[in-house]
């Protein structure tokens, strides 16, 4: 007689991962590093490198890896003082697309390299042409070390009206004045809600509101 087993797959799935919320994506910055400089969409693959290889590393889900700060990018893909590489960073906002936090789970550094995943194609444009140095040293609890590198290029690129972006995300209604060359405002029905959301985006933008005669309040997103 024969007996079947059912042999369970523990290999971590999209529905696994931990999701990051609309409002944490707000002051989130990301970077991605890469020797081209000719990138400007990246789709979704799985990397290939050993540790994927020996799947000590995520090996099943195709993403596109980032990481919230250039020395941590530089740190995951392991770069080589002398060598050349450029950075880039999501072009627009975050807002469009779905935003993973990676665990040890799926990336056994991702304690060192605080890497985030898209699962779904991403615009990115280019920042800086970097170049490496030694590593440094550092007091550090989390990082005994940082790789050093100097910035040789520096490019253009389109920011993102953050505040704009996500008072649509978030259902903020819109209203056009020609004042003072001002062709876009955001209308709230008080100042109390204006504030807060004012409050949420402080790190991307000054809190200029203004009182109209209507008794209406409107956040400049130009200033």
């Amino acid at each position: 007689m024969y007996e079947f087993i059912r042999i369970e797959d523990d290999k971590p799935k999209k529905k696994d991962l931990k999701l990051v919320k609309a409002k944490n994506l707000l002051h989130l910055k990301l970077y991605f590093v890469s020797e081209k400089k000719s990138f400007t969409k990246l789709s979704p693959r799985i990397p290939k490198n050993e540790r994927v290889d020996l799947q000590i590393e995520n090996d099943n889900i195709p993403r596109v890896c980032f990481a919230p700060s250039i020395e941590q990018c530089l740190q995951a893909i392991n770069a080589e003082k002398g060598k050349e590489y450029y950075v880039y960073v999501p072009k627009g906002n975050l807002f469009k697309h779905d935003i993973f936090k990676c665990t040890l789970k799926e990336v056994p550094d991702s304690n060192l390299t605080d890497e985030y995943w898209c699962l779904d194609p991403i615009e990115i444009q280019v920042l800086y042409k970097i170049k490496i140095g030694k590593e440094v040293e550092t007091n550090s609890f989390k990082y005994s070390s940082i790789i050093n590198y100097k910035v040789i290029e520096s490019y253009d690129i389109d920011n993102a009206n953050v505040l704009q972006e996500f008072a649509d995300f978030k259902g903020v209604k819109y209203k056009k004045a020609d004042h003072n060359d001002i062709s876009m405002w955001i209308e709230f029905s008080d100042y109390k809600e204006a504030r807060k959301f004012a409050t949420m985006c402080k790190r991307e933008l000054s809190e200029a509101l203004i009182l109209w005669k209507d008794e209406r309040v409107y956040y400049n997103p130009t200033i």
